[in-house]
Formats: C-alpha cells, structure tokens, sequence
C-alpha cells in the first residue's frame, strides 16, 4: 500500500490493517476487519482508476478498501499485487505479536487500536 499495509491472518476471517500516520513512520493505528469477501463476488469491489504505476486491491482487502472510505485515504492504492507469505501471530497479555518471516520483521497490535515496529531479535 502507498501508506501502510495489510496482512490476512486467522485463515481468511480477519484482516490486519496497518496505518502508518505520518507517511510510513514506525508507529501507527490499526484495524481488524471482518473479510466479507468469497469466490461468489468479483475480484474488484469497485471502480477505481489507480495512479499509473499503482494497483487497485482486490478480493478481501478489495472489498474493505472500497466499502471502508477512511481505510482508502488512510493507506492509498497497492504498490504490488497482493502474495501469500508466511506470516505468524500470537495473543500475547498487550495484544497481537504480528511476525513477518520472509522479511523479519514484528509488529506489536495493542487493544488500542496502535502499532509499533519491534526490533529484530
């Protein structure tokens, strides 16, 4: 995403979104949000004509990015089509630890509503 990203987690129920304020700082918000979406509905939700070079989500995060207004302008259209990865989260007592195997990164998701980057151990 131009601003933030999106990682599906729970076998396709929920979606993580990353809200990086401040233009792709280290701490943001995020927002869990119930994946509607199944082979029965087009891969786009909507008719959006993305900057050149960008990409229109599809499928699950599609469809939130259209239904969702305020998700649209918090994190902009996809840089690159959506991949699978391999992506781990645990409930820990502050919330979710979110890890990104293929890129080593971790993200901690607090009650709140707030994120923040983790170092690497």
């Amino acid at each position: 995403m131009q601003i933030g990203g999106c990682a599906d987690v729970a076998a396709a129920v929920l979606e993580e979104v990353l809200d990086a304020e401040g233009g792709g700082g280290p701490i943001g918000r995020w927002t869990e949000v119930l994946d509607e979406w199944d082979e029965s509905k087009p891969e786009l939700s909507c008719a959006a004509t993305p900057p050149e070079g960008l990409i229109q989500p599809k499928r699950g995060f599609g469809l939130a990015w259209c239904s969702q207004p305020a998700m649209r302008d918090a994190l902009g259209y996809a840089l690159t089509i959506e991949e699978s990865t391999d992506a781990r989260m645990q409930q820990v007592e502050s919330g979710y630890l979110l890890y990104h195997v293929a890129r080593g990164t971790a993200y901690l998701l607090r009650p709140d509503g707030a994120w923040a980057g983790l170092a690497a151990p």
